[in-house]
């Protein structure tokens, strides 16, 4: 069953998504061509740059509504009527929507990164990247191990980070709706009173990536530091990720004893 829910999840949150996906492929690579071109004085190409600027902005903003949008339409109101007398448990519920949201913004961010890739593809010259990257790992000793492991750390940091995000949206909506009236603004308030929580992690996060980072100054070869580097990431992905569990839990349990539908 709870891969059933997963899947309509997706179902509905990729028809919405796929056509602004391929908005912005259509308009970077447009864009691509304009630069290559050299038409980066044209009004034509100031137009596509535009579009693609705000379209950028709404897929931002899309991520964010859906993230809301979802849990609320789906568990609080009169949807969750129907979605609770389902032959599963309240967790998966949660789950399901998070699970989501999280591979759309993922999606997204991928987008992101070919747009910018399709834009200034064509006017970089990547022969000479590549030669200066190769040339820094071989003159540090760095293996592809050692990039490998970077790159895990660093994605698996930026995983943590947004599914944190989203389950204390959530957090804040189930708070929110446990009110008998102006359940939105009491929402933005339990979002306000935990968004103290990000800061906390934040604060820790950075006191180990700091002592890292001392701790590299000291040491002669790139080599030696990338473990340190992608530990102290690491490190912060453990605190994120345990802010997301205890946030998934706290929202089940008022879900399963105080749920307030509309």
């Amino acid at each position: 069953m709870f891969g059933k829910l997963c899947k309509l999840e997706m179902r509905y949150v990729t028809r919405n998504f796929l056509p602004i996906w391929g908005v912005v492929l259509v308009l970077a690579a447009l864009n691509g061509v304009a630069f290559s071109l050299d038409l980066d004085g044209n009004t034509a190409f100031g137009l596509l740059l535009t579009a693609l600027v705000g379209v950028l902005i709404a897929m931002a903003v899309l991520c964010l509504v859906l993230v809301v949008q979802r849990f609320y339409e789906g568990l609080l109101k009169n949807e969750g009527y129907l979605m609770f007398t389902l032959p599963v448990k309240t967790g998966a519920l949660i789950l399901s929507k998070g699970l989501a949201a999280l591979v759309v913004m993922v999606v997204s961010g991928i987008v992101g990164v070919l747009a910018f890739v399709l834009v200034a593809g064509r006017v970089l010259d990547w022969s000479v990247l590549s030669e200066a990257v190769t040339y820094l790992f071989q003159e540090s000793g760095a293996t592809a191990g050692d990039l490998a492991l970077i790159v895990v750390a660093t994605v698996l940091l930026a995983l943590t980070v947004v599914a944190f995000q989203i389950q204390m949206i959530y957090l804040a909506q189930a708070i929110g709706h446990m009110a008998n009236s102006h359940r939105v603004g009491m929402s933005v308030l339990a979002y306000l009173g935990i968004s103290v929580a990000p800061s906390t992690l934040w604060n820790l996060a950075n006191s180990v990536v700091d002592v890292a980072n001392e701790i590299v100054l000291e040491i002669d070869t790139l080599a030696e530091a990338i473990p340190l580097i992608a530990g102290a990431e690491l490190v912060s992905a453990a605190l994120y990720l345990a802010g997301t569990v205890l946030f998934f839990f706290l929202t089940r349990y008022i879900l399963d004893t105080r749920l307030n539908l509309e």
